[in-house]
């Protein structure tokens, strides 16, 4: 294992799970010795859990910000492609009205008349 205690805290995922298997390994000591009746024992069990609630609440809070702006960029780009193939399209067609004119003056210049 690392020189430091793995935290809950950390952000390496593989050392908050190396925290929560340790801490659940020495609950289980402790249970197994008779230390888990303390009082002491209890109310850092409720302060440890307590943490891990706020920071569990933070990791969703932020999770979900992270994916509404991943869903806000996407539609974004989607709408940006839209809009630039609507574009190109409009382009086309006003390309192909103009030479239809053009072609019809020729015709029309050429021949006399309609």
């Amino acid at each position: 294992m690392d020189s430091h205690e793995p935290s809950v805290d950390s952000k390496d995922r593989e050392e908050r799970i190396r925290a929560r298997r340790l801490r659940i390994t020495e609950k289980i000591q402790a249970k197994e010795s008779g230390e888990a009746g303390t009082s002491v024992n209890v109310q850092k069990k409720k302060e440890t859990d307590r943490k891990e609630v706020v920071k569990g609440k933070e990791q969703i809070a932020e999770s979900r910000r992270k994916l509404r702006l991943l869903l806000e960029e996407g539609d974004e780009d989607v709408t940006k492609v839209r809009v630039e193939g609507d574009d190109r399209e409009n382009q086309r067609r006003i390309n192909e009205e103009a030479k239809r004119l053009d072609r019809r003056q020729k015709l029309l210049f050429a021949g006399g008349g309609p």
